[in-house]
């Protein structure tokens, strides 16, 4: 599942990985090219005990001020030694007390007919 982070004070894709991997503890990461993640075609990828996080940034048009998905997934291969949320809506609340503002879709955002609903998570303060 896909939650979009919000793109806060001119933070680049670099500056959410840091910040982000780091607040979840994440000690095993890596950053890959892939044409499959356009525009950059490059993601990061941290690894927890079961499950990764994924990073990434979208084409600006698909949801204007949040640039950046942050894709759960479970791991195949590499692990690393951080116990991983895996329910979005708990990530998104970590997230958001932690000054990352999130958006979670409700649909799928990749249909051209998905209707734009989702909820969003904004720093309480």
């Amino acid at each position: 599942m896909d939650l979009f982070l919000h793109k806060s004070n001119g933070m680049k894709l670099e500056d959410f990985y840091q910040k982000v991997f780091d607040l979840f503890n994440i000690d095993n990461s890596e950053e890959r090219d892939s044409s499959n993640y356009p525009p950059l075609c490059r993601y990061f990828i941290g690894y927890g005990t079961q499950t990764h996080f994924k990073l990434w940034d979208i084409e600006p048009d698909i949801l204007g001020e949040y640039p950046f998905v942050l894709s759960i997934g479970e791991n195949s291969y590499k692990y690393g030694s951080s116990e991983l949320p895996n329910d979005i809506f708990e990530i998104a609340e970590i997230l958001a007390k932690n000054e990352v503002n999130c958006f979670v879709p409700a649909g799928d955002y990749w249909d051209i007919n998905w209707n734009g609903e989702g909820q969003t998570f904004r720093n309480p303060k």
